[in-house]
């Protein structure tokens, strides 16, 4: 009754327009509540690459649908139908690019979290992402050096190259391996409570991963970029250096007012947040 409860609303969020959520101070720490939602939406974006990747190869729509015949079944395979038809009606040159997007959307519409505060999860779907690749290329038997030759000169950072490495070095399949990093990912920005504990997520190996005393000091550094992040975007927007100051004058807190006002003429300095960009036609496999 759950799955079909949870399918029915994805696919309500299938035909509803794209809205995104109102410009709010940025907030980190996401409820039991949004972290389940945004764990469905891994899975739902998954399918939406996939099948963004056989549009863009020239796979007709009926091809792609069969692919789930008795792979899937009732609710569950309804929705991944219904997500092939979104795919194929929607129009995008990138597969990585429109995966981000479909994720960014499906937050906003099956879990309720805003793109205001889905930028981050959505940085952790890519993770994600590059888990995934680097599995199907470590399944074909290909080289490591091939995996990092497909994400260009993303492949040369550190995140990663360190993503890549650690998935070369397992043996879990690509759905473990997304799933897996997602997950470790997220670990840091998953609201603590005191009533329930978070989703149970496995730590990232030492792999050039982070410790967990590190990922322990993690929030407070992401809040701060989240804000750094909604500065330059207005910035980009032409929102003048006092109009942004404004926001804050009727922040509650000093030291937080104090932090957001020295931080808002940093802007000037920022540059736009870049996805990680991937070459638009390559074949997944």
């Amino acid at each position: 009754m759950k799955v079909q409860h949870f399918v029915c609303a994805a696919i309500l969020f299938l035909f509803t327009s794209n809205t995104w959520g109102q410009n709010t101070p940025p907030s980190i720490g996401y409820k039991d509540k949004e972290y389940s939602g945004l764990l469905e939406c891994e899975g739902m974006t998954d399918t939406a690459w996939t099948n963004a990747v056989q549009k863009l190869n020239g796979v007709k729509i009926e091809d792609a649908k069969k692919r789930y015949d008795g792979r899937l079944k009732d609710t569950l395979k309804s929705l991944a139908l219904h997500i092939i038809d979104k795919v194929y009606s929607d129009s995008f040159t990138n597969a990585w690019d429109y995966a981000v997007s479909f994720y960014g959307e499906c937050a906003q519409n099956v879990a309720d979290v805003g793109k205001d505060r889905s930028n981050l999860a959505a940085f952790c779907m890519q993770n994600s992402m590059i888990a995934m690749t680097a599995a199907e290329y470590r399944t074909s038997g290909q080289p490591v050096e091939n995996a990092y030759h497909y994400f260009g000169k993303l492949g040369d950072e550190k995140t990663p190259r360190s993503i890549i490495d650690r998935i070369y070095s397992g043996s879990k399949s690509r759905a473990e391996t997304g799933l897996d990093e997602w997950q470790s990912c997220m670990k840091p920005l998953v609201a603590q409570s005191s009533t329930a504990s978070p989703p149970p997520v496995k730590t990232i190996l030492p792999l050039g991963g982070l410790t967990d005393q590190e990922f322990a000091a993690m929030p407070p550094c992401v809040a701060l970029g989240e804000a750094v992040w909604g500065l330059s975007e207005e910035k980009l927007r032409g929102m003048r250096l006092e109009d942004v100051k404004k926001q804050y004058e009727s922040q509650p807190d000093p030291q937080s007012k104090a932090t957001l006002l020295s931080l808002a003429p940093k802007r000037n300095s920022t540059r736009r947040p870049q996805r990680w960009k991937i070459a638009p036609h390559v074949s997944r496999r």
